[in-house]
């Protein structure tokens, strides 16, 4: 009784289905004695079947050099090692294999989501510093902006006491750089005559 070939899986990986074996081989597939040899008189590989028909059962198959099965290199060989199962030990071998399935499954998402939440995190951080660099620029270019504020109403009140530059007093009183501490009345001039002008 031949199981066909995409329903099995090997313990070397050679031929696993895509969700693998559920639990790793106990020997490797020539590690075994006495040896079966196959058709071209090489020892074949031992494999564990987890297909629905013959789960936990093993098998000699042979695969000249490992590639998969039906290609050229392939002399067919195929034999049980175990004999076949009763409906309850197919039962619950297939219910165990199941279950061990959805556990890995539910593990490779934990694993996924773990590494999503990491590279969150990482990202996180780095806008967080971003953000710090970002506060503490702008609190430097507030300051820078504070300081030429100074310096312009110290230049104005300057310029308006003095009464230097009726043209740049009145552009700065107008542009409202002047406050309160500068003459008034110097501006007040300075822009009746540049209005009579």
């Amino acid at each position: 009784m031949a199981e066909s070939t995409s329903s099995w899986v090997s313990s070397t990986g050679a031929r696993p289905s895509s969700k693998g074996p559920p639990v790793p081989a106990r020997e490797g597939p020539l590690d075994y004695a006495p040896a079966v040899i196959c058709r071209c008189g090489l020892k074949a590989p031992r494999r564990v079947s987890w297909s629905d028909d013959n789960p936990g059962r093993r098998n000699n198959s042979f695969l000249m050099c490992f590639v998969p099965l039906q290609s050229a290199m392939d002399c067919k060989f195929f034999s049980w090692f175990d004999g076949e199962h009763s409906e309850f030990m197919k039962t619950l071998l297939i219910d165990l294999r199941n279950a061990v399935w959805r556990m890995k499954a539910e593990r490779d998402e934990v694993d996924e989501l773990q590494s999503v939440d990491v590279t969150v995190s990482r990202e996180l951080e780095d806008q967080k510093k971003m953000n710090q660099s970002l506060q503490e620029e702008r609190e430097g270019m507030k300051k820078k902006l504070a300081e030429k504020d100074e310096l312009l109403q110290a230049m104005a009140m300057k310029m308006c006491a003095g009464d230097r530059s009726r043209s740049v007093c009145s552009f700065v009183c107008i542009c409202g750089w002047c406050d309160a501490r500068c003459d008034v009345r110097c501006c007040d001039g300075l822009m009746s005559g540049a209005v009579q002008d």
